[in-house]
């Protein structure tokens, strides 16, 4: 009875920490196809020059909101992620607040891009070079129109309690730093966010 008790056990955890790397690495892989996805946009439409458009009557603030500080902190979280991945939730800890702070305003924000994005239906000169944006875009990355597109870095704050929670139940004993995803499990959520209020 004890050597099928410990065969079981033994049978858990090799399951909880196979689980454990499959949640891993998909954070990881999508994070990094997250950031690849905002930097080719950022390239598409040209934002690294927003005079230009702006000149074009884009009002590129409002419409890409602070999409720069997203590519960063993404970034810096992806390099952090893939350094050490063993130690998520040290570095969920490390960058909360500041993605607390980027995905707030950005979040915010969201409301007047698609208030934009309908105004700039009725202006053929602006939406014709937004949409050869777009197609360029298109192929490179999965996106079916602007909206699509403005709202991945809100879909991908809404995914990181999900992927911490995956993480807390496939928890084993060894695993580093677990007090840091319980702590970022609630820090990083939309009720402190306060994304869409």
């Amino acid at each position: 009875m004890t050597l099928l008790i410990n065969q079981l056990s033994s049978f858990s955890r090799r399951k909880n920490k196979e689980q454990r790397e499959n949640v891993i690495g998909e954070l990881i892989m999508t994070e990094r196809e997250f950031c690849r996805d905002l930097k080719l946009t950022w390239q598409a439409f040209g934002l690294e020059t927003p005079d230009l458009l702006e000149q074009r009557g884009i009002e590129v603030q409002g419409l890409f909101g602070n999409l720069s500080d997203i590519i960063d902190i993404s970034s810096k979280f992806l390099e952090n992620l893939t350094e050490d991945p063993e130690n998520i939730g040290k570095n969920f800890c490390n960058h909360s607040e500041s993605m607390k702070k980027v995905y707030t305003d950005y979040c915010i924000n969201h409301d007047k891009a698609e208030q934009l994005l309908e105004k700039y239906e009725a202006m053929p000169d602006v939406q014709k070079m937004l949409q050869k944006s777009v197609e360029t875009l298109q192929a490179q990355v999965v996106c079916f129109n602007m909206g699509s597109i403005l709202i991945k870095p809100v879909q991908r704050i809404l995914k990181y309690p999900l992927i911490i929670n995956e993480l807390l139940k496939v928890q084993i004993h060894t695993f580093r730093n677990l007090h840091f995803l319980s702590k970022n499990s609630t820090l990083i959520s939309l009720e402190n966010c306060r994304f869409f209020r």
